[in-house]
């Protein structure tokens, strides 16, 4: 049973469900029985990170939005920042030797520290960026989905768990979570919903997972219009 979010240091929590009582009866579909209905990632978002955009006429792609994009940006801007402080800093101290040699080896240790620690952070913020901001694909072309560069054996388990082949994707399943806020973090409570892609055999691969029901269920619409499966969509009422 969820905690109540009035409650002193409670973390955010995800409150989950099954789906509506009539919802497997209307469905009458056995892949629906074996699938799972609670939200496939952790938490979620409020905000609209993801939308639907065509690339060519035999691609599809879910981009970020600039609510994602540009905190993401600055975010990395700001790794880079600092990462080139420090490898500069250290860089420029190795190559006064004379200063190293004369404060003493734990001088040129620490310039060596500083390069690496630079190196590593502005790197870090390079990869979180391209991360959060990389595509979702649906590409009809290749017969795949997945998120990213097009991985080898779309729907391998070399793959990951984010692909799938077109073929093998059954339905679109739409799902709605309530996430608890908290009084440490003044976080209100908040509705987030995600697209899942329903395999033959009832796995799931996610999409996208965000705060614009309106969105989520234009996208999923979409989505289920290009592959040729139907949307179940569990927040109906």
């Amino acid at each position: 049973m969820a905690a109540s979010p009035d409650e002193p240091g409670q973390s955010a929590e995800r409150v989950t469900g099954g789906p509506p009582r009539d919802l497997l009866a209307r469905l009458d579909d056995p892949v629906a029985e074996r699938t799972e209905w609670a939200p496939l990632v952790r938490l979620g978002t409020h905000l609209h990170t993801h939308r639907l955009v065509q690339d060519s006429v035999s691609r599809w792609s879910m981009r970020p939005t600039l609510a994602v994009r540009l905190p993401s940006g600055l975010m990395c801007l700001l790794f880079v920042a600092i990462g080139v402080m420090l490898l500069v800093g250290g860089v420029l101290g190795l190559r006064n030797p004379g200063a190293v040699l004369s404060q003493s080896v734990w001088a040129g240790l620490l310039y060596l520290g500083l390069g690496v620690c630079g190196f590593y952070v502005a790197s870090a913020g390079i990869r979180q960026y391209r991360w959060v901001c990389q595509p979702r694909v649906f590409d009809l072309q290749a017969k795949g989905y997945w998120r990213g560069a097009g991985p080898r054996g779309v729907g391998t388990p070399e793959a990951g768990r984010h692909s799938a082949p077109l073929e093998e994707v059954h339905a679109v399943q739409i799902l709605g979570e309530l996430v608890r806020g908290t009084r440490a973090t003044e976080l209100r409570d908040f509705m987030s919903y995600e697209i899942n892609l329903v395999l033959d055999d009832g796995r799931r691969v996610n999409v996208v997972d965000h705060g614009s029901l309106e969105h989520i269920r234009k996208d999923a619409a979409a989505i289920g219009d290009l592959i040729g499966v139907p949307v179940w969509d569990a927040t109906e009422t």
